[in-house]
């Protein structure tokens, strides 16, 4: 039963984010996110300065009984908590500024065996940077031989946290992507494409994922695709949406072709690793401006209630002219509240002909 003389208060690791038709509330601490409506989210934001009684009385008797019903939902959810006037000062805010402590905090390295003798000099660039994740990505199948030199070369280095991406048949089986894992604990995630079946395998813990997709991948050009299944939901990922850029902030990248670049997608080059360094690169007129743009600066984006839970795309973008344009692969549509492929999807191109 509802104490109506009390303040209903979410967590602090529980952030209420609007949409045009709906909201969300993302669990940071969880991993998790619940849509409420729009009416709800103005009741939840402003409901430390009235008590659940004061804010009821406002409402209709039939509007009344679904807000008390929707602070049960929120209670029993463990998203918040009623509280006295005097214990509301115990949960402070959460701080939603983001840093980091160094000019690079992530790279995305294409290997190629045209470039494989400059994967040390790259990896040592990279740790001179201060990076603390890298992923690897090979289009080709790759030795086990292969994979344990690159991955020995990021032992002592700043790198924390490595992802791989390779085609299923670079290793025997399953038991052998297990083993590989748990022979470098920095291995944060494996994801085998062309694999004979979908599953997800986690080796230990939170990390060491392992992700099986029967998909084909061949080039750069499979980036970008916007999923619920890809977001992050972390604490890092939503502060770091309310400032940057959450896939090209702090990112290097450098192709199949060796060119150093803010994604391996585009098409804009700031030198090749043969004769730039990737520091001479990141500091060259231009390479930072992708950076700051926020999901709440680009169009479609910043009416969505998923966007500080998504990884933006500024290769793959609608208007390829205009670079505040909506993620070309992303197939939501938040003036609906629908993803394609539901009952009742509407294209945002088609309601604009539509009106």
């Amino acid at each position: 039963m509802i104490e109506l003389d009390k303040y209903f208060h979410l967590f602090s690791c529980c952030l209420p984010v609007k949409g045009s038709c709906r909201s969300a509330i993302v669990d940071l601490q969880r991993h998790q996110f619940h849509c409420i409506p729009n009416e709800l989210y103005a009741i939840v934001t402003e409901s430390n300065s009235a008590t659940v009684k004061e804010t009821t009385d406002r409402l209709k008797e039939c509007d009344r009984q679904v807000v008390l019903e929707y602070f049960d939902y929120l209670i029993e959810q463990d998203l918040g908590v009623l509280l006295k006037s005097y214990e509301i000062e115990l949960f402070p805010k959460l701080n939603l500024q983001w840093d980091f402590p160094s000019e690079i905090s992530n790279a995305v390295v294409e290997i190629s065996s045209c470039f494989g003798e400059y994967i040390k000099k790259i990896i040592t660039q990279i740790d001179t940077l201060n990076c603390f994740f890298i992923q690897f990505i090979f289009y080709k199948p790759v030795t086990r031989q292969e994979l344990g030199k690159i991955l020995e070369m990021c032992n002592c280095t700043s790198v924390r946290s490595i992802q791989l991406n390779m085609p299923f048949s670079s290793l025997a089986g399953e038991s052998d992507y297990i083993a590989l894992c748990k022979g470098f604990h920095k291995i944060a995630k494996i994801e085998c494409f062309d694999s004979p079946i979908d599953k997800v395998e986690n080796v230990y813990g939170e990390i060491g994922k392992i992700i099986y997709y029967s998909k084909t991948i061949q080039s750069s050009r499979s980036c970008g695709v916007v999923d619920i299944a890809y977001f992050p939901n972390n604490i890092s990922h939503f502060t770091e949406s309310q400032h940057h850029n959450t896939c090209l902030n702090r990112k290097v990248c450098i192709d199949i072709n060796g060119d150093i670049k803010n994604c391996p997608a585009m098409s804009r080059s700031f030198g090749n690793i043969r004769d730039t360094s990737i520091a001479q690169a990141i500091a060259k007129p231009g390479f930072k401006d992708l950076w700051n743009i926020r999901k709440d600066d680009i169009e479609v984006c910043k009416d969505c209630e998923f966007r500080h839970m998504c990884t933006d795309c500024r290769a793959f973008i609608k208007e390829p002219n205009n670079i505040y344009s909506q993620p070309a692969k992303c197939t939501y549509n938040p003036y609906i509240a629908k993803w394609q492929g539901e009952e009742g999807y509407i294209s945002i191109e088609d309601m604009t002909a539509r009106e």
